[in-house]
């Protein structure tokens, strides 16, 4: 014996959750809702569902915070400490050799944290682009760096040697 479930449409859907569509869309396109049928291009939804569905920790993913959106992924005393032993001179806080050290930094950090996770979590790949578009932008610094100054260069060089070999 099949049982009947009571379906709503989008606009009775919207109005359930109180949202707005935009935010319903985006619930829909993450995978967080999906419709139980489309009749004539239109999407119903399983009333049942849109009722116990949770829109507070929908868009919440246990995700790191490495990318430009949600933070850099290091707090303030990181911050300091690789600024303490990364700068030129004493008033120095953002020079190319301060930038190197913290992309270096969150390089470390995103490497450990692959490391942990599972290659199938859905964050892999996202962490693996941010990982590469850092390796990339250090790689780019250094350049700079080399052909402006060399002795910065090496020096800067030495510093990723010894944090790899801790």
């Amino acid at each position: 014996m099949e049982t009947m479930t009571e379906l709503v449409g989008t606009k009775e859907a919207i109005s359930i959750l109180g949202c707005t569509s935009g935010v319903f869309k985006g619930y829909i396109r993450r995978g967080n809702l999906s419709p139980y049928k489309k009749v004539n291009g239109k999407s119903y939804f399983e009333k049942e569902r849109i009722l116990n569905f949770s829109p507070m920790g929908a868009h919440i993913r246990n995700r790191p915070s490495f990318n430009r959106h949600t933070g850099s992924g290091l707090n303030n005393a990181d911050l300091s400490d690789i600024i303490e032993k990364w700068r030129v001179n004493s008033r120095d806080s953002a020079s190319v050799d301060v930038q190197i050290g913290i992309y270096t930094e969150k390089i470390r950090q995103l490497e450990i944290e692959m490391k942990r996770i599972s290659t199938t979590n859905p964050g892999f790949v996202t962490m693996r682009y941010t990982l590469l578009r850092h390796v990339g932008e250090r790689r780019r610094l250094l350049h700079y760096l080399e052909i402006s100054d060399y002795r910065r260069y090496l020096r800067a060089m030495d510093l990723i040697r010894e944090g790899a070999a801790k």
